[in-house]
């Protein structure tokens, strides 16, 4: 079951598709779940899933609606594979099926593109009027050119990565906590290092795109690690 914020809506899904989200969604399952996940960049999900980014923002939809029957072969091979690395195999040959399939891949607009790589590699940091400047465009032209290709503005594009780049830090303060006593850095010190202005300011994006704030997810999550083995499913 998925709640998005529009209700609950309480259908099964085999697999699922999410794209560039501004609030949190929340996946409900009976208790025990196995699953896969892979994180695309937008070009990747035009190469392999055959749609921009655009059409998949803010959207958590069925892995068929955009696959077809191919979806049902792939969750398929998955359910009866019995290791990570018997997935890992399924994964690759389908990923490397559907890279070989005609796409509209390569009309990417170059120059959203570009800007999406200047935001990733400032952290979320860039100030959207230097992408303006470094465009020639105008604030406007750049908006909407950008939103034609990712769904979302380029200030809401560094919002998520900041989001990304801290959630990432608070996993790692996670871990740290339980397995090292290692000095770990503070809530405020991940705070400046992602881009925020102060921990209030990373507190009310955590509240925004992920529905808690960081200090109580560390509280609830049990952070589970699985290495990197072919051993069978459960296997500690």
């Amino acid at each position: 079951m998925i709640n998005s914020g529009d209700g609950l809506d309480a259908r099964p899904y085999a697999g699922l598709v999410g794209g560039l989200h501004l609030r949190p969604v929340h996946v409900a399952h009976n208790g025990s779940m196995r699953n896969i996940s892979l994180e695309l960049t937008p070009l990747g999900a035009r190469k392999l899933l055959g749609v921009p980014a655009a059409e998949l923002a803010g959207q958590t939809i069925d892995l068929d609606a955009v696959l077809g029957d191919v979806a049902a072969a792939i969750t398929e091979r998955l359910a009866m594979a019995t290791t990570w690395g018997a997935c890992c195999a399924v994964l690759d040959q389908a990923l490397g099926a559907l890279a070989t399939r005609a796409s509209d891949w390569r009309l990417v607009d170059y120059c959203a593109q570009r800007n999406w790589h200047r935001i990733l590699a400032s952290g979320g940091k860039v100030q959207i009027g230097d992408l303006a400047a470094e465009s020639g465009y105008s604030h406007r032209n750049l908006r909407e050119k950008f939103v034609r290709e990712y769904g979302i503005s380029p200030k809401q594009a560094a919002r998520i990565v900041r989001f990304e780049r801290s959630s990432e830090l608070v996993k790692s303060l996670g871990r740290t906590n339980r397995h090292t006593t290692s000095p770990r850095p503070s809530l405020s010190e991940i705070a400046a290092r992602s881009g925020y202005y102060d921990q209030a300011h990373m507190t009310r994006d955590w509240h925004d795109l992920a529905g808690c704030a960081p200090s109580a997810w560390l509280r609830s999550e049990d952070l589970p690690f699985v290495q990197d083995t072919d051993r069978a499913f459960g296997a500690s």
